[in-house]
């Protein structure tokens, strides 16, 4: 950045720790989630209609952030044989588990024959539909079904300046940007990050606010900033808190050099790092702290240079 920018840079990280700091002194309304959820974004078995559960969505979420899969079904390659479809070459199945229980026979501490119920994992392949290839009116199948899943979408818009900086940072480091699912997260493994679809936000500004916070988490990666709290990490652990700490202020941040440092999100950005320095005992200190690792990660997305040495790393 030239030395103007930077100084502009620096005047708007000041200006929003400020107000998050003050938010925090004054007691914050709750976090919440941005966006709506629906059975439209949930990973599915397509012929049974039932959602993917527990570790099978991260399973299904490695497989589908990296490819940039739009549709969340999935099926079985019997599965996908029997609706005429064919699984196209060189692809690859993800695989998913299960328990099932099994019937096993002992003898009690009074010496009767009981059976218990015994749960064996287990597990199977599955495809996503676009990994096949369909009949015509079998891929309509799949739109017609999920669009008929679609709840209250609302009619965001592009922000011009935040698709500009979001753009460019993606296409520069190479990042993987897939929107499907109900979670917005950066997977480390597969430097994706995956993002719920634009209308399932309640306004733009919250989506882009979202994805910048996933952006400033990228920037932690190995190859990036390797800050040591990213990745690898506990939910709730205290490495992980600091970590949604320095991505929260780095969204706080990016909204306001991009100019939707609006009160509703600036709001919502104060209540998740209140939520996050319970974790972390109410220190305000660390807030301060995280800020100035949010710093250094927003100078890397805008320009790919890291700002000042950061002098607190850790704390």
């Amino acid at each position: 950045m030239t030395n103007k920018a930077n100084t502009a840079s620096k005047d708007v990280y000041a200006i929003v720790t400020d107000k998050i700091v003050a938010a925090l002194e004054n007691g914050t309304v709750p976090w919440h989630k941005p966006w709506k959820t629906g059975s439209e974004n949930t990973h599915m078995n397509f012929q049974s209609k039932k959602a993917y559960r527990g570790v099978n969505i991260w399973l299904l979420d490695i497989t589908a952030a990296t490819r940039g899969f739009s549709l969340p079904f999935w099926m079985t390659f019997n599965q996908i044989k029997a609706m005429g479809g064919m699984v196209n070459k060189g692809e690859k199945a993800t695989m998913v588990v299960y328990w099932n229980l099994i019937d096993k026979n002992e003898i009690d501490s009074d010496g009767k024959k009981v059976t218990k119920k015994i749960p064996l994992l287990r597990y199977y392949n599955v495809f996503n539909v676009a990994q096949a290839t369909f009949p015509q009116e079998v891929t309509d199948k799949f739109v017609t079904y999920y669009n008929s899943l679609t709840v209250d979408a609302k009619e965001n818009s592009e922000i011009a300046e935040c698709k500009r900086v979001a753009d460019t940072y993606i296409a520069r480091e190479k990042i993987t940007l897939a929107h499907r699912g109900d979670k917005a997260c950066y997977s480390p493994l597969a430097d994706a990050i995956t993002m719920p679809k634009m209308n399932s936000f309640e306004s733009s500004e919250e989506y882009y606010s979202t994805l910048f916070h996933e952006m400033a988490h990228s920037t932690g990666a190995k190859k990036r900033l390797n800050r040591e709290e990213c990745g690898g990490h506990f939910f709730g652990s205290e490495e992980y808190s600091k970590e949604e700490l320095v991505a929260e202020f780095g969204a706080a941040f990016l909204s306001g050099l991009t100019g939707i440092n609006v009160k509703p999100v600036t709001d919502n950005s104060a209540a998740y790092i209140a939520s996050w320095l319970k974790v972390l005992k109410d220190d305000k200190r660390i807030a301060v702290n995280a800020s100035q690792r949010a710093q250094k990660a927003v100078d890397f997305i805008i320009d790919g240079k890291p700002g000042e040495e950061d002098n607190n790393k850790g704390n």
